[in-house]
């Protein structure tokens, strides 16, 4: 940029002459247009101010030089903010292999240990009758509900809001199914109870959508994201 604007300067200092009677203070246009510029908002104004107005050819060196300031501040936008750089730079820093992950490994562990919790909640009822099971079934579910989210705020930031967004789309909650969703999918007591001790067995799967769900993230979301991974 710089190269540009020394460029239109001696321009501008070698094609304007005053004007017949113009009043003169020390100094020429051409550094009046500098001076100008510099007072712009934008660099496509400084640009328009510093293009010669020679009578022939001030218009066709005033769209160059717009053109090459924008071709500038182009580059200048897509290495700072290209939304799939952001987001590949992203995908490649969280881990890929959720399933091996000590995050992961140490929830599922505290999932799967859940079955002696239900075991002994479980003693001394009768597991053929949904009813009299059903406080067990709600407790269960609770501690699952309670494990969740003690590793999903421990998860990295993007990869945490994309499990709560995809949670969301299939339960009624952020951090999993409710005893209440559960129920009303046509599950029994027993196996509500047994399902809050088994962790997904595939959660690469689940989680694969997580880096085209990062694609249509807004920029401003990406750098969040991108600051998250990079101080993780």
């Amino acid at each position: 940029m710089a190269e540009i604007v020394t460029a239109v300067q001696r321009e501008a200092s070698s094609s304007s002459a005053p004007e017949s009677g113009a009043a003169t203070s020390g100094s020429s246009p051409g550094q009046g247009a500098v001076r100008g510029a510099l007072r712009c908002t934008s660099f496509a104004e400084g640009a328009e101010m510093l293009a010669p107005r020679a009578p022939g050819g001030g218009a066709g060196v005033q769209r160059k030089l717009a053109g090459e300031v924008q071709r500038h501040q182009g580059d200048a936008v897509q290495r700072e903010e290209d939304p799939a750089k952001l987001a590949a730079s992203i995908l490649a820093a969280v881990q890929s292999d959720y399933k091996t992950s000590p995050i992961r490994q140490a929830y599922e562990a505290e999932v799967a240990a859940l079955k002696a919790v239900a075991d002994g909640l479980l003693t001394g009822k009768d597991k053929t009758q949904d009813g009299s099971i059903e406080d067990v079934a709600r407790a269960m579910n609770q501690k699952r509900l309670d494990i969740g989210k003690k590793y999903k705020e421990l998860t990295i930031l993007p990869l945490r809001d994309y499990i709560f967004f995809a949670n969301s789309q299939r339960y009624d909650t952020a951090y999993g199914p409710s005893y209440e969703w559960l129920k009303n999918k046509g599950k029994n007591n027993m196996q509500v109870i047994e399902g809050s001790y088994r962790p997904n067995p595939d959660i690469n799967a689940f989680l694969a959508p997580f880096g085209d769900w990062l694609k249509g993230k807004s920029v401003g979301d990406l750098k969040k994201y991108q600051s998250a991974v990079g101080s993780g």
